[in-house]
């Protein structure tokens, strides 16, 4: 959002996102005043910013999530992110996962997917190289890989999906919601944060890139475990949030995961740089 045109461009991508998740038309009313004043309140504060509109589908949905926040470098007195859900009062205690996702310049391109599998979600989080013309159909390649259950299993099955190409940092996650277990492994520059029942574990990261090179990643070594009996909340980030974000979240922080996600990258993302944040929590209402 940086001029009076992009109002019109944001509700006309939120009905569309909107029909798509087909709401109804109380809902889609809702999501319509309510992108409007998220805009607005961007255009008048001379910050500017994003404003980020999705169909949640079966991680968090069925519904559609609006999130705005500005930019880092006109981040004003007062200026803070904003979010809602159409509709608004759905039961996500189970699992609710999203994410954000901000272009910057040069090549590359950062990205992320979830799904929800037989015994909880799946996550993963990638950041490609190349060209800006190479990029996003390599992305689009490393989203697509095939859902395989545990985290070095999805790196290891991206890492023969990459080959041949400048590959990517990739992190995986995989959230057991019937055995309350979280596991993560993560390849390159990319961070993660678990918080199981308020202590945090960040998994080691393994210098490399997924699909470069003759030796499959994924060592057993390298993934981290963590059992939770409560409440657990995951932050993956690429190398455009700054890592001291993550570090510096209270433990057990009641913060919803769009507010996360929408002020890591307000308040952290690197000048000028690509950026993904991915934000889980399971266990509170």
């Amino acid at each position: 959002m940086s001029e009076q045109n992009d109002l019109e461009q944001v509700r006309r991508s939120a009905r569309q996102v909107g029909d798509g998740a087909r709401l109804d038309a109380p809902d889609l009313s809702d999501l319509a005043e309510a992108v409007t004043g998220m805009a607005t309140r961007l255009l008048a504060s001379g910050a500017g910013g994003y404003v980020s509109v999705r169909d949640l589908g079966t991680v968090g949905g069925p519904g559609v999530e609006a999130v705005s926040f500005a930019r880092r470098d006109g981040v004003v007195g007062g200026d803070s992110p904003s979010w809602g859900r159409f509709p608004a009062s759905p039961d996500d205690a189970t699992a609710y996962v999203t994410g954000l996702v901000a272009t910057g310049v040069g090549g590359g391109a950062h990205g992320w997917r979830a799904w929800r599998g037989p015994a909880g979600v799946g996550i993963l989080v990638c950041a490609v190289g190349g060209s800006a013309a190479q990029a996003p159909q390599l992305l689009e390649r490393a989203l697509s890989v095939p859902v395989v259950a545990g985290p070095n299993t999805i790196l290891r099955v991206l890492h023969g999906v990459l080959s041949g190409t400048p590959g990517a940092a990739a992190a995986a996650v995989e959230l057991d919601l019937v055995g309350g277990t979280a596991r993560a492994a993560s390849i390159g520059d990319i961070g993660v944060s678990v918080v199981a029942d308020g202590v945090r574990t960040a998994p080691p990261t393994r210098a490399g890139v997924v699909g470069v090179g003759s030796r499959s990643p994924g060592r057993r070594a390298d993934e981290v475990a963590v059992r939770w009996s409560r409440e657990l909340s995951v932050v993956v980030h690429t190398a455009g949030i700054d890592p001291a974000g993550p570090a510096r979240a209270p433990e057990g922080s009641p913060e919803h995961p769009a507010f996360l996600c929408a002020r890591l990258m307000q308040d952290h993302r690197t000048a000028g740089g690509d950026a993904c944040v991915v934000a889980a929590r399971v266990g509170r209402a």
